[in-house]
């Protein structure tokens, strides 16, 4: 029963089973109350009992706060589990249990016992602490500290506004595929123009301050030595933050979508290492319109490149970022024997998992091997190397070039 609920578990990565027993920080409180599982419409409850009664679907329209657990086949009210106490009533002597501790399972007398759950007052006080925590925690709302010592949260705002044009530089080196280092990347910020390239990070700050930033001045001029927010270690933070919320805006858009495929490739790179590179492919609602996105992921070392050791992988790594794998309607591949294999490759072993999961050779992969075929039959070949020839007399020659320009410009006058 146990390996059961694991395995289940696993499948459903924000099932409320796994915040349900154990003490939650601050980041698992908002993964229950925003993006725990959300049901599928075709869910199929299991059934129980010499009357066959399972959990509705209704119940879950009726009460917003009530949560299912696939892994366990039960009820949670997902705010006691993340706010609630484990003892309640007078001298809190009474355990809190069913919806709280444990899972609730008795289908028949659910709907009097969930309506009974949402007028206990241990469950109204958790309802409240989870919306100011959802205030709070998105920073729509400071926290009691801050609102009390009026100091404190001006500080607050002003340390915010110092690190605006530091996080400023890096997403805009980030965003144009900019260097940020350069040969030397440390110490004061000199508004002279170093003899040395200090990289782009260290430029564009430059500019700021050339351009009248007077934040970023008094930061710099008030700031000691240690507390500038300048060094690498400050500049991959800012950048391992944006990746992670850039991640989390993707996952959440593909379990919106709901379904999707996954492409995934691995090749070594420049270090030697083999990098494995995952995409979901769904369909994004932007505004009115439908469109089909194929979103990059992640990239994952790997060191066994089998077939299942890239199919564990691939499903790890997915369910560790977020994402229904329920949903998974497709893979897309090339054709290589640890990806397509029948029988033992990485498509196969996701496939015993979540069969519905259809595996296509990647097209991209189709027209590359197309080319290559086709590149031996003698007539392609010297085509294509006539091709080449024409090209190189072209790019080769400044005279040659000169002409092709007037053909093509009397030949086509709006031709731009």
């Amino acid at each position: 029963m146990c390996l059961l609920v694991l395995s289940l578990i696993s499948i459903f990565p924000n099932d409320i089973a796994n915040f349900s027993h154990k003490q939650l920080n601050d980041f698992e409180k908002y993964e229950v109350i925003e993006h725990y599982w959300v049901l599928d419409i075709n869910f199929k409850f299991p059934t129980c009992g010499k009357r066959n009664l399972k959990f509705q679907h209704s119940w879950l329209r009726l009460f917003a706060w009530l949560v299912y657990s696939a892994a366990e086949d039960g009820a949670y009210c997902r705010y006691c589990v993340s706010f609630g106490s484990n003892f309640v009533g007078k001298g809190s002597h009474q355990s809190s249990n069913k919806l709280v501790q444990t899972a609730f399972q008795e289908w028949k007398k659910a709907l009097e016992k969930f309506k009974e759950h949402q007028t206990k007052k241990y469950h109204l006080d958790a309802m409240e602490d989870g919306q100011n925590f959802k205030m709070i925690y998105e920073n729509r709302k400071c926290d009691v500290i801050s609102e009390i010592d009026k100091g404190r949260k001006i500080q607050q705002l002003e340390n915010r506004k110092k690190l605006i044009p530091i996080i400023r530089a890096v997403l805009l080196c980030g965003r144009q595929g900019l260097a940020i280092r350069g040969h030397r990347d440390q110490g004061p910020l000199s508004l002279k123009m170093p003899q040395e390239n200090d990289g782009n990070f260290r430029a564009l700050l430059r500019y700021s301050l050339n351009s009248g930033d007077q934040v970023l001045a008094n930061h710099l001029n008030t700031a000691g030595a240690n507390s500038m927010y300048l060094s690498y270690r400050i500049q991959n933070e800012i950048i391992d933050a944006a990746g992670k919320q850039i991640t989390t805006n993707i996952v959440q858009r593909v379990n919106k979508s709901g379904y999707f495929s996954v492409i995934a490739d691995e090749s070594t790179d420049v270090s030697g290492i083999e990098q494995f590179s995952i995409c979901a492919r769904f369909v994004d609602k932007i505004d009115d319109d439908y469109i089909i996105r194929e979103d990059f992921l992640c990239f994952i070392p790997v060191e066994d490149v089998t077939g299942k050791g890239l199919a564990n992988t691939l499903l790890t790594k997915m369910k560790y970022i977020g994402i229904n794998l329920v949903n998974m309607r497709g893979q897309g591949y090339d054709g290589a024997r640890a990806m397509s294999g029948k029988f033992n490759g990485c498509a196969a072993k996701v496939r015993e998992l979540y069969p519905e999961a259809i595996y296509v050779h990647c097209a991209n992969h189709n027209l590359n091997l197309a080319i290559t075929h086709a590149c031996k039959i003698p007539a392609i070949r010297n085509c294509i190397g006539t091709i080449k020839e024409v090209v190189n007399l072209f790019r080769l020659s400044n005279k040659a070039g000169l002409v092709l320009k007037n053909k093509i410009q009397q030949s086509c006058p709006n031709f731009v």
